[in-house]
């Protein structure tokens, strides 16, 4: 027979227990909430001035001065896009920044004035492959023409422009990352740097 103390006290415990843990969340009073949307408000209203972006077009005020042991090197992929490009640039031209932009060909087909204006800001230009396609096994002949074509597409896009072509550069990114010994002996061939990236954004 358990004894009347001690289911008493294993009571005692449980109960304490179970209020320990299952603690009622504080309700959300009108002050809170007040306070939640002065906060909003106050981030909505200087997030353009916190990131640099003023609705007058004007820089920031003050830049940090330049350290040469201080390096990072910009990239962006799958471009030339009409909507976002024109934005990463007058973004790094607020900052002073420059970065490489490795292109698909089909894109500078279909947007070649972005091309042209990516080029024109001094922002360097390099080979993402035509069609965005794994070519880390493809042989040298499908490795050539996607890398190739994409390449005519970037120069047709400077025609009228020939001082343009020295924003071009003879890199190659490889579509999804995706590498192998072949890879990089296919783009050696035709002459190109393969760049690769060690922080990726995720977006």
């Amino acid at each position: 027979m358990i004894k009347r103390p001690i289911v008493f006290a294993t009571a005692v415990c449980l109960v304490t227990l179970f209020t320990m843990v299952f603690q009622p969340m504080p309700a959300v009073n009108a002050q809170t909430l007040d306070r939640i949307e002065a906060n909003r408000a106050i981030f909505h209203q200087n997030f353009d001035e916190w990131i640099g972006i003023r609705k007058d077009g004007r820089a920031q005020a003050v830049l940090p001065p330049k350290d040469p042991e201080k390096v990072v090197y910009l990239t962006f992929d799958d471009g030339p896009d009409p909507k976002w490009t024109p934005l990463i640039l007058d973004v790094l031209a607020r900052y002073q920044a420059g970065a490489t932009f490795f292109m698909i060909g089909y894109n500078a087909v279909s947007h070649p004035e972005v091309v042209r204006e990516i080029a024109s800001r001094g922002q360097t230009i390099s080979v993402h492959g035509f069609n965005h396609v794994d070519l880390s096994g493809v042989g040298y002949t499908y490795f050539y023409n996607e890398v190739h074509d994409t390449e005519l597409a970037i120069v047709e896009a400077f025609q009228g422009n020939p001082e343009l072509i020295k924003q071009f550069g003879r890199c190659f990114r490889p579509p999804y990352g995706k590498k192998s010994d072949l890879l990089y002996a296919n783009a050696e061939a035709m002459g190109y740097e393969v760049s690769m990236w060690n922080i990726d954004t995720q977006d």
